[in-house]
């Protein structure tokens, strides 16, 4: 198994734990979103970042990348970076920082491929 900065072997159920209790955070977006959606009479996700940003073309690379970031899939990585922080030793802020730039890389790619296509 791998070990910890301090040494200490970390177990599959505590790697599962963490996965656990930060997918809790993405259900309850999954609860938030349809009643926001069906308030706002549009078929456009209510949870993402793009939202706030009502004014920019829906067709911009920004809005696009803005579009591609939901809120509770933020929170979620937080979340998860920090419960790998607490089983690896690190430091919170790194691990949540790591897992959020991976999240908001793909965002980005995946805005990158909108635009070109």
């Amino acid at each position: 198994m791998p070990g910890t900065r301090t040494g200490a072997a970390v177990s599959y159920t505590q790697v599962l734990a963490v996965v656990v209790h930060a997918g809790v955070v993405l259900a309850v977006g999954r609860l938030i979103a349809p009643p926001l959606v069906l308030a706002r009479e549009t078929t456009a996700s209510a949870t993402t970042v793009g939202a706030w940003f009502p004014s920019l073309d829906e067709a911009s690379p920004v809005a696009r990348f803005l579009g591609s970031l939901d809120l509770f899939t933020l929170w979620w990585a937080v979340v998860l970076g920090m419960g790998v922080a607490v089983l690896s030793g690190q430091r919170a802020r790194t691990c949540a920082a790591w897992v959020l730039s991976v999240y908001v890389g793909m965002a980005l790619i995946a805005a990158a491929v909108m635009a070109t296509a």
